[in-house]
């Protein structure tokens, strides 16, 4: 697994595109290099591109918005729960699935009770998953491949620091089959990884080691 931290509208805008996997957006970085300059070529260089069929380079042509306004369109199946105390592992009615939008927003429990790890799992069967924690003491954010079912010789586990406020951490996942891009506080950071866990792997849970409040909407993307 490669983890790229991104920082510009670029980079979220290449992010958010869905009619790429998250290996060809990878492959798409080594080949071309920053976001920007891949949203700033000319039609006649994105036909030139390797990697990429007919279909998916005029998509890449035509979508030249934030993912917003295209996400927008396609969530659907709206779940919510809100304020959810999580100590131990939990899983919650109706967040499961592997092409979803997901945002949660966590903070201590109590305050001065600081937590000590807070973890979402993802692709999730009794076999595999992948992980997304958060310690707070250290301010890391970590994704956590190891179990997702993958047997080949890549890098795993990824960290990055990243900003919180007394705990308080705001998390956007998308998951769109083969990959997930984790937004950071509203696309201050975010984490792009490539998925090899198969596709009935949907299960999705929480966990805390101390314990967390939190806040939790998934949309299915359709």
């Amino acid at each position: 697994m490669r983890t790229e931290i991104y920082h510009s509208r670029y980079e979220y805008w290449l992010a958010g595109l869905l009619c790429l996997s998250g290996k060809k957006k990878i492959r798409l970085i080594e080949t071309v290099g920053r976001a920007e300059e891949i949203y700033r070529m000319k039609p006649e260089e994105i036909r030139k591109l390797p990697g990429l069929t007919e279909r998916e380079k005029e998509k890449l042509e035509q979508e030249r918005n934030l993912p917003e306004e295209e996400l927008e369109q396609m969530r659907a199946n709206r779940v919510s729960h809100t304020d959810v105390t999580v100590s131990g592992t939990v899983v919650l009615e109706g967040i499961r699935g592997r092409r979803i939008d997901m945002e949660l927003t966590v903070r201590p429990a109590e305050d001065h009770d600081m937590y000590r790890k807070f973890s979402v799992y993802f692709a999730q069967n009794e076999t595999y998953h992948t992980s997304l924690g958060f310690c707070p003491a250290e301010s890391v954010l970590e994704v956590d491949r190891k179990f997702s079912g993958s047997r080949r010789a890549v890098i795993h586990q990824r960290r990055s620091r990243v900003n919180h406020r007394d705990g308080e951490l705001k998390l956007r996942v998308i998951l769109d089959r083969f990959s997930a891009e984790i937004f950071v506080n509203d696309g201050e950071q975010v984490l792009s990884a490539v998925l090899y866990t198969e596709q009935e792997a949907e299960g999705i849970s929480f966990a805390a080691d101390g314990a967390v409040r939190m806040d939790v909407t998934k949309y299915e993307l359709v």
